[in-house]
């Protein structure tokens, strides 16, 4: 009997483009940027949330710093030597994104607040639910989404949540700071970057294998 894992031909990573780390860069660095309309940035914020708990400031870090972390696992995660951990380093921060930005859509509907909010809420429970269920199947045929694949969703994420504020900032008198342009243009880039790779890499090809009973 001849195990068909033994014949899978696993396709290498493929090296993303050095524009993509210099992005990923200045998406993370833009927290240190002014944000909202008082012009704090939201490293000073995450200082503030410390300094009243460390759970305080934990919850704030992987909620609202998600997209800064998912920057910044962008540009490690190349540096990693197995492809599996880079992976994993990005597809973390990824989950809190998604899990961040699903919350908060979930409280300003309920309070009726925002702008195309309920538009929104729709992008985040299908985009959450497409990114659990790709992942899964790939996983499950053999493959599973290589890295340039979940840097790109990733961009496209942050360039949603930075579109959305955009408008809220032209529906109302909000004014956002730099920062929040920065990471937009950073996520929309990045995915420009990205755009000649597939939507999902196809699980490793499996050869011909004769069933047990043919080899008998």
């Amino acid at each position: 009997m001849v195990d068909e894992d033994e014949h899978a031909a696993t396709r290498p990573e493929q090296p993303l483009p050095k524009s993509v780390a210099a992005l990923s860069l200045a998406l993370a660095c833009s927290s240190a940027l002014p944000w909202t309309p008082e012009g704090l940035s939201f490293l000073e914020m995450l200082r503030a949330e410390f300094s009243r708990g460390a759970l305080e400031g934990v919850l704030m870090l992987v909620g609202f710093g998600s997209p800064f972390l998912f920057g910044l696992a962008a540009v490690v995660a190349p540096l990693t030597l197995a492809p599996a951990l880079a992976r994993q380093i990005v597809r973390i921060p990824l989950a809190f994104m998604h899990s961040q930005l699903l919350l908060v859509m979930i409280v300003l509907a309920f309070a009726g607040a925002g702008t195309a909010t309920l538009p929104m809420l729709g992008f985040a429970l299908v985009s959450g639910v497409f990114l659990a269920v790709h992942t899964a199947r790939m996983h499950a045929e053999g493959g599973g989404p290589r890295l340039g694949w979940y840097v790109r969703w990733g961009g496209v994420v942050v360039a949603a949540i930075g579109g959305w504020m955009e408008l809220q900032q032209a529906a109302s008198d909000l004014a956002f700071g730099a920062g929040l342009h920065v990471a937009l243009g950073c996520g929309v880039l990045i995915v420009a970057a990205l755009a000649n790779r597939p939507l999902g890499d196809a699980a490793p090809a499996q050869p011909d294998v004769p069933r047990p009973s043919t080899l008998i």
